[in-house]
């Protein structure tokens, strides 16, 4: 299990934070990238809760006024191998988040209500494969990150992100 989350202004060390850019409607920005530690890989893994398949994340999205980000906030996944150019998706993107802006992290990590939390990840467009997966291994030359589309910035004094620690697996590279 690995604890890969930011948390009003602290991260994990595997964890880098940014400023998403408001008004660009074409192509989501980064907010955070997950880079795991030399000679290691991450395993992010798609869980089955309450019938729902997806990597479970909770978070709370804040701007620096303390209030949420607009519910139709777009969040994507993006990878970038090493060798690679391009940023791929590989997660059925969340349109808008209302069950996070409604619900304090520890509801939405509750029971009954986390398989609201839940965010499919999906072989990307260019794969030869199609629909879900069961996992993505991130490098430690690869790139993982989280984006969004949003109307408000994100401030990450006042916001909070949690991959749920028994979804994400830390493992050797040798």
């Amino acid at each position: 299990m690995a604890d890969i989350f930011v948390s009003k202004g602290a991260s994990s060390d595997q964890v880098t934070t940014y400023q998403n850019a408001t008004g660009v409607t074409l192509k989501p920005t980064p907010i955070l990238e997950v880079s795991p530690d030399r000679g290691k890989f991450l395993r992010f893994e798609n869980r089955v809760i309450g019938g729902n398949t997806g990597l479970p994340v909770y978070f709370d999205l804040n701007q620096a006024d303390g209030t949420d980000l607009p519910t139709n906030t777009l969040v994507v996944f993006e990878f970038q191998m090493s060798n690679g150019d391009d940023y791929h998706r590989v997660a059925v993107p969340k349109k808008q988040i209302s069950f996070f802006n409604s619900n304090a992290i520890p509801e939405q990590r509750d029971k009954d209500k986390r398989h609201n939390a839940l965010i499919p990840l999906k072989y990307p467009e260019a794969a030869d494969a199609e629909g879900l997966r069961e996992f993505i291994d991130v490098r430690d030359v690869d790139s993982f990150t989280v984006s969004i589309i949003s109307s408000g910035q994100v401030s990450w004094n006042e916001s909070e992100w949690f991959f749920d620690e028994t979804a994400v697996k830390e493992m050797s590279r040798e």
